[in-house]
């Protein structure tokens, strides 16, 4: 089932797709110009809708009950539902809780606690504590990042250079990324550490990984 302006559902086009800049500015503007051309449609999307939604596809199907498995931002939508539905419900599976009365938009501090975690297992770690202070190598790779450093940023799955340079949003985008994914996140110290010295190859194995996941698993 599609969620109601996505997928097939009449999506909420905004013409962006694998092939737009990923920068920041563009990617804003173009929703904004989107939401302004179809901002009743825009403004009918809810959770609740969607809810309600599940719950007619329920009942057209003639199931009694259902279970729902729910992934990250799912997971809002799967509680919902078992509180407005708790009678529809079977059995109920979360990965990766998203709790209702967060703001999930805010992930700014929820990525830096998940940093520091990090840098914390990494000093008890005697393998990780061996790279030093790998945050602060980080902190300067941010800083320091420029059109010369985006352009050598190598395709991930080529490990030639990119046609498309790694802008400094889409760095932080793919770090904060990689801090959701304890597989991803414990090769950060290390890439983190060869970018320091210029080599790009294993931030951009990251990149590599996140993107196989999206080809994989288009709705992760």
């Amino acid at each position: 089932m599609d969620r109601r302006g996505a997928g097939l559902s009449r999506p909420f086009s905004c013409g962006i797709d694998r092939n737009t800049p990923n920068e920041l500015e563009v990617i804003s503007k173009s929703l904004a110009d989107c939401y302004l051309q179809q901002t009743t449609f825009a403004n009918s999307l809810s959770s609740r809708q969607t809810i309600e939604d599940l719950e007619l596809v329920r009942k057209h199907f003639g199931h009694e009950k259902i279970s729902l498995w729910g992934g990250s931002w799912g997971t809002r939508t799967a509680l919902l539902y078992q509180q407005w539905y708790p009678d529809s419900l079977t059995a109920l599976v979360l990965d990766a809780v998203a709790p209702i009365d967060t703001k999930v938009f805010l992930g700014a501090s929820a990525a830096e606690h998940a940093l520091q975690t990090l840098v914390r297992d990494c000093q008890s770690d005697l393998a990780c504590s061996r790279f030093g202070d790998w945050q602060g190598v980080l902190e300067q790779l941010l800083i320091n990042w420029d059109d010369s450093a985006a352009k050598k940023f190598p395709d991930p799955v080529t490990g030639r250079v990119s046609e498309q340079p790694m802008s400094l949003w889409a760095l932080q985008s793919m770090i904060r990324a990689a801090l959701y994914s304890p597989e991803a996140s414990a090769q950060l110290p290390f890439a983190i550490t060869e970018a320091g010295s210029g080599n790009y190859l294993p931030l951009a194995g990251i990149a590599g990984f996140f993107q196989i996941q999206q080809r994989e698993c288009p709705w992760a």
